[in-house]
């Protein structure tokens, strides 16, 4: 198996969820020659019934001795708080953890994400461990083989992933960075993006591990060969810019994408203005009714008339 993969790197995101609270995440992928990766998510509640909770430390040693020797190549923890109604119907908030593993779909890693689940329950006293299955990721360090499908004009999803550490000394600065998103992807993605601060470890040919501060872009487009081609020059100029081996890019063209926006109001006339109309409408059918007295009144002359001239013939 070792002989299959390419790179592997771990790395730690922080970010903020969508109700403010920060987290922590760290993202290992294998990219393989041939075999194909799928996704798969745990997420583990740090409350402890009856008091207590799953401490940082208390966590990372499970990280050590429980999750990394099933997957030694790398995941991902994110730091997260959650929520659930329990039996009784109460709304129960604790802080957790998700972690995120891409690996070869076999039995043998399917067991190991069993036998995790199942240790961290008899550890921490916990009910269950939540488990999401993602078989649709595409995960690639090299330029031009990401986008193995023709263009499909639908959205997707990419995240590009951006060591800091300069070989030979020195680091992608804060400015360094946000001045090659302003000259080189916004130009390319001017819809929009979201740029996540990263903390980053990955194991080289030695089996170092190597620690750095990184970058996570992620962007929603449409599948077009004009913004594959954007990808790939963003990786290019990057590692050619700062001197890197590679970027690491994920794709996934499983998702349905849409904006949720407010509906547009309903114009309604300001009231002086319904008065208004209300008058014009009275005015207009009073016109109108007394056109047709006058012309009634001018029918009935015309009959009045004719009925004289024929009495008179008569």
């Amino acid at each position: 198996m070792a002989n299959t993969i390419v790179k592997n790197i771990f790395t730690t995101i922080s970010t903020t969820v969508a109700t403010g609270a920060a987290i922590s995440i760290g993202i290992l992928f294998n990219v393989k020659v041939e075999a194909a990766l799928i996704q798969q998510g745990l997420f583990f509640g740090r409350d402890i019934p009856g008091g207590g909770e799953v401490s940082e430390t208390d966590f990372e040693t499970f990280l050590n001795n429980v999750i990394t020797p099933r997957f030694p190549d790398g995941l991902t923890v994110y730091d997260a708080n959650g929520q659930f109604k329990n039996s009784t119907g109460t709304i129960i908030k604790e802080k957790s953890k998700y972690v995120t593993i891409f690996a070869e779909d076999n039995s043998i890693n399917n067991a190991s994400i069993y036998d995790i689940g199942q240790a961290y329950l008899k550890q921490f006293n916990q009910e269950s461990v939540l488990q999401v299955t993602n078989k649709n990721v595409k995960v690639s360090f090299g330029v031009g083989d990401l986008f193995s499908n023709p263009p499909t004009n639908s959205f997707i999803k990419t995240d590009l992933f951006f060591g800091r550490n300069i070989p030979g000394g020195g680091e992608v600065s804060e400015t360094d960075f946000q001045t090659f998103i302003n000259n080189i992807v916004t130009p390319s993605f001017p819809d929009g993006l979201t740029v996540f601060d990263a903390n980053g470890q990955f194991k080289n040919s030695t089996g170092t591990i190597i620690k750095e501060k990184s970058k996570n872009l992620s962007l929603f487009f449409e599948d077009t060969l004009k913004n594959q081609a954007s990808i790939y020059d963003i990786v290019n100029k990057y590692t050619q810019q700062f001197n890197q081996e590679s970027v690491l890019q994920v794709l996934d063209e499983s998702l349905d994408v849409t904006f949720i926006t407010a509906p547009k109001p309903t114009s309604v006339p300001e009231p002086a203005l319904m008065w208004g109309l209300t008058a014009l409408g009275v005015l207009g059918a009073g016109s109108a009714l007394k056109k047709k007295v006058v012309r009634a009144k001018h029918q009935d002359g015309y009959v009045s008339a004719a009925k004289s001239i024929l009495d008179v013939q008569e």
